[in-house]
């Protein structure tokens, strides 16, 4: 997935495995923050239903107009896995450059921001972590404000 111009961070999932059709699907995922340095981070894969209950936490949040793709009731093909990790994807990565859904402590958590960018960024106390959040709040709003105005009807429909 291309990333938009002037995104401040940015997911791209990277396998999707399951190892039988009673196992769950998990999505294993690369994080990319673009603030000052590069910084990346691999998070430990999430399932689908990891998804749906950060949704469920963030699904208020002003701007955010992302929803999750459809959940399978039957074992998928792996066409459809395929399908479903790319609108993973771009809910990922619509939640991430939203500025209010980024304040949240359950965003934090999912996308492993303490463990990853906070570390990669040496925001070691907590007057550095607030500094960083703050900038990457500030970024996100830069970019949702340049960005084009059909961009976020796509992201609703998608």
């Amino acid at each position: 997935m291309a990333v938009p111009l002037g995104s401040p961070l940015m997911v791209a999932i990277e396998d999707v495995t399951c190892e039988g059709d009673d196992s769950p699907v998990k999505y294993s995922m690369r994080v990319t923050c673009f603030l000052d340095r590069d910084a990346s981070w691999t998070m430990p894969p999430r399932r689908y239903s990891d998804f749906e209950a950060l949704h469920k936490s963030v699904r208020n949040c002003d701007g955010l107009y992302a929803e999750l793709p459809s959940k399978f009731m039957l074992v998928p093909s792996r066409a459809a896995l395929i399908s479903r990790a790319a609108g993973l994807q771009r809910y990922c990565n619509a939640l991430l450059c939203n500025p209010a859904a980024l304040g949240r402590a359950e965003v934090a958590d999912f996308f492993d921001l303490d463990q990853g960018l906070w570390r990669r960024t040496k925001a070691a106390s907590d007057d550095e972590r607030q500094e960083a959040v703050a900038r990457l709040q500030g970024a996100c709003r830069s970019f949702v404000v340049s960005a084009p105005r059909g961009s976020r009807a796509e992201t609703k429909a998608a």
